[in-house]
């Protein structure tokens, strides 16, 4: 005579196979429909996290069964592992977030942060996959396991505080740049930036319930199953679409750097001594650029402290932003010379008007 399969068990296998549905999903999507990622590192660890969180989530779904039950001790470890490894991509991806807005004076500084942090999920990572308790159930003929919960809710906040981290810095720094938008008069798609910080604060909050959910049963229901059955696969899905469905977030990131000058060096090339040279320099830039633009520009540029700040403003009213590998066949598409375009990888500036005006 057949057993019927418990309810709670039903739930687990139903949440594990939606794990391992949108896993596969992000997988396709990932190799297949993601024009707009251009980077591959992304992508690999986009596939990374899916890959590992689909094995696991396998794993765990055969560990009810019979099929595993003089392996468990392996089988759980590789799992237990898989699920890390599906996290610190997840982590890594969070990471790289924060890079695309820190300035470029900063970017070692926030480097040597970020890599201490990975280097201490890894720590994690190992105390958890030796302290896990995974035995088998000869009564009922499946798998249990049971890790040390003191690790579980170390990691768990760890993660959660990664993932306030990320948001905190990316807010802070495009809430910032709005105000000074706002303070300079300066226009811009204000909407575009308002837009990434809602999604992150959005994300975080989700993401910081789901865990402090998991924190809290790992404190007060450790040895109840509902813990492992229903409440990691929750949070796994939450991972996954939460940081693996994030091309829109990425991409608005990125076009909120792309909107501004990339970096202050090409500005800084040349600094005229005295006014001869002064005006020397701007009327043979005058020259080389009336031939690429001819909209008329306002007002000169004035620079100032915020030069320095992670999104350097310039007051000009007509600044076109190039990325450093288009700035050729945009040149070219105008009539004009790649090297011009080539003394300055971000922005083309049209000063016919400041000459007619002196």
């Amino acid at each position: 005579m057949e057993t019927s399969v418990p309810p709670l068990q039903l739930a687990h296998l139903m949440l594990e196979g939606a794990v391992i549905s949108l896993c596969a999903e992000l997988i396709i999507k990932t190799l297949f429909f993601s024009s707009n990622q251009k980077s591959w590192l992304i992508r690999g660890l986009k596939i990374t996290m899916a890959v590992a969180m689909i094995v696991k989530s396998s794993i765990f779904a055969a560990l009810s069964s019979r099929s595993l039950m003089h392996h468990c001790l392996l089988s759980g470890r590789i799992a237990d592992l898989l699920y890390h490894v599906s996290c610190l991509s997840a982590i890594y991806i969070l990471l790289l977030r924060v890079k695309i807005v820190i300035p470029s004076y900063r970017q070692m500084l926030f480097n040597i942060i970020h890599a201490l942090i990975m280097a201490a999920r890894v720590v994690l990572i190992v105390f958890d996959v030796i302290y896990s308790y995974i035995w088998s159930d000869v009564t009922i003929g499946v798998c249990r396991y049971k890790d040390k919960h003191e690790i579980s809710v170390t990691y768990t906040l760890f993660d959660t505080a990664v993932d306030f981290y990320v948001s905190i810095m990316i807010t802070s720094i495009l809430v910032t740049h709005i105000r000074r938008m706002y303070a300079d008069q300066i226009g811009g798609n204000v909407n575009l930036y308002k837009s990434v910080v809602i999604s992150n604060t959005i994300r975080t909050i989700i993401l910081s319930i789901v865990n402090l959910i998991c924190t809290v049963y790992y404190l007060i229901a450790n040895d109840n199953p509902i813990m492992v059955f229903i409440v990691w696969p929750i949070g796994n899905m939450s991972l996954i679409v939460l940081v693996g469905y994030d091309s829109d977030i990425t991409r608005s990131i990125n076009h909120c750097k792309r909107l501004l000058p990339c970096t202050l060096t090409s500005d800084a090339i040349y600094t005229p001594k005295d006014e001869g040279q002064a005006e020397l320099h701007h009327s043979n830039h005058t020259a080389s650029s009336s031939n690429v633009i001819n909209e008329p520009i306002l007002a000169t540029a004035s620079f100032n402290d915020n030069d320095r700040s992670s999104f350097p403003l310039r007051r000009l009213s007509n600044m076109k932003n190039l990325d450093v590998y288009d700035d050729s066949e945009f040149a070219k598409a105008q009539g004009g010379s790649s090297d011009v375009t080539n003394s300055s990888s971000c922005t083309i500036i049209n000063v016919d008007y400041c000459q007619q005006g002196n």
